[in-house]
């Protein structure tokens, strides 16, 4: 860190000593004592160390500046600019200052146009707000920046990162002025009626939705409605109405779908997602070569935005969850990174989880290593019990014609 350190001591002596020679040879006066201290001899960037020599200084004076052995693993805490001696106001310890443990560092993209020039630097304190409104999500330090990208990274608790993630336009500006209020928390948009449409009939499933993130089901909705535990679809199609107290589901069905519900068992619902779910059958998970038996590779598209740079790659450890809500689905080793795409080895109940997402993403676990799971599952999904005749088929609200004969019929 010190360039030609040992040399300029060594020169800095010879001149001391020079001095006193000349001081006994002339009669002078014994020179005061002096201390070295440190004095920038190029600029320092806000946390940065730059190169520095070490200059005499009367040791009454000695308290005003940093010696050598004060400066220690300290970066700047602003610019300092070449030709300046280092004050401890100038110098700080390194990386997040906020002195928390189970904090996540999470990469953002948000503007930085408020900030004055030269706009933000890795160790400036901020506001991380809503783009275009005078409110805060968080005012933390910022570990990083890279202009060029438009992201900044902060270290925050998982629950900051929640509200930071679901937010798609985020803005930094200095903290000043006082305290900033904090950003309204948005209202639920209100349950839409779903009206049956046609060519099908209204259908009431007993069907467990544990598989659903909070706050559960709710009408409109796509949902999998598949037997309880695999990752497999009987029926993809929009929930009509929800009554969570008796774990009932109301769904639009065709004749097919009445055949594939009326011959399943218990039955689960969890979201659709965005991807194209496997039909239920023997051959739908098949297992790539180094993969233990009992989990499937999965791969899923991810937004790797919040993952600190260079990104993510196999071998990782990250977490996994639906992108804006702040928890994590699970906590899993990578086995490969390509792009938004990333392959991991799971369960079929975790696959069920993951696939009935939309809006995936990944980022470094907290530096405790915990993190919230967005639903409280058990570790292992209890198999279905063998079905019996009749025994475990849900109920279902649909009239056969064959039991409510017509009016009139058989009469006389």
């Amino acid at each position: 860190m010190f360039s030609g350190r040992p040399a300029r001591i060594a020169a800095a002596g010879v001149l001391v000593a020079v001095a006193v020679v000349m001081v006994l040879l002339f009669g002078r006066a014994t020179p005061p004592a002096v201390v070295g201290v440190l004095f920038a001899s190029e600029p320092w960037p806000r946390g940065t160390v730059g190169e520095v020599v070490v200059i005499d200084v009367p040791e009454s004076l000695a308290p005003l500046f940093v010696t050598p052995d004060g400066l220690g693993n300290s970066v700047a805490a602003i610019d300092i600019p070449r030709g300046t001696f280092i004050t401890a106001e100038m110098i700080r310890p390194p990386g997040p200052l906020l002195g928390q443990e189970g904090l996540t560092s999470l990469r953002l993209v948000a503007t930085s146009a408020l900030w004055p020039a030269p706009g933000p630097a890795s160790g400036d304190e901020a506001v991380v707000g809503i783009a275009g409104e005078a409110c805060s999500l968080t005012v933390t330090e910022l570990v990083d920046v890279a202009a060029e990208e438009g992201t900044v990274t902060v270290a925050v608790t998982p629950a900051v990162a929640a509200r930071l993630m679901a937010q798609p336009d985020l803005a930094v500006w200095p903290p000043v002025g006082g305290t900033w209020p904090e950003c309204p928390r948005p209202e639920p948009p209100p349950v839409p009626i779903q009206a049956t449409p046609a060519g099908t009939t209204r259908l009431a499933l007993t069907a467990a939705s544990n598989l659903w993130p909070p706050p559960g089901p709710q009408p409109g909705d796509r949902a999998v409605v598949a037997p309880a535990a695999d990752a497999c679809a009987l029926v993809v199609t929009d929930l009509l109405d929800v009554d969570a107290a008796t774990g009932t589901v109301v769904v639009a069905a065709d004749a097919g779908d009445l055949v594939a519900l009326r011959a399943a068992g218990s039955l689960s619902v969890w979201p659709a997602g965005s991807v194209a779910w496997p039909s239920c059958g023997p051959d739908r998970w098949r297992l790539h070569s180094g993969v233990p038996e009992g989990l499937t590779p999965l791969q899923v598209l991810v937004n790797p935005t919040y993952f600190p740079p260079p990104g993510p790659a196999a071998g990782d450890l990250v977490v996994v969850g639906p992108s804006g809500e702040g928890c994590a689905w699970l906590v899993t080793e990578l086995l490969a990174a390509e792009g938004p795409a990333v392959s991991i080895a799971v369960t079929p109940d975790v696959a069920v989880r993951l696939m009935a997402q939309p809006d995936l993403a990944v980022w470094a676990p907290t530096t405790d290593g915990t993190w919230d799971m967005c639903v409280d599952l058990p570790d292992a999904l209890e198999p279905d019990p063998e079905p019996t005749p009749e025994a475990d088929t849900p109920p279902l609200d649909v009239e056969d014609p064959s039991e409510n004969p017509a009016e009139g019929e058989g009469d006389g």
